[in-house]
């Protein structure tokens, strides 16, 4: 099955989003877990 050229660049954005996001999540646990804010970082 041929994807659309523009479904498949909607979807590459949307994969790229959520991998951006995860590692901003990431980061803001690490940070909230180095200033021993627990709650924040869950």
């Amino acid at each position: 099955m041929i994807m659309d050229k523009r479904i498949e660049n909607a979807m590459n954005e949307l994969i790229n989003t959520e991998i951006w996001s995860t590692g901003l999540y990431l980061s803001l646990q690490v940070y909230f877990e180095d200033e021993r804010l627990p709650i924040l970082s869950s």
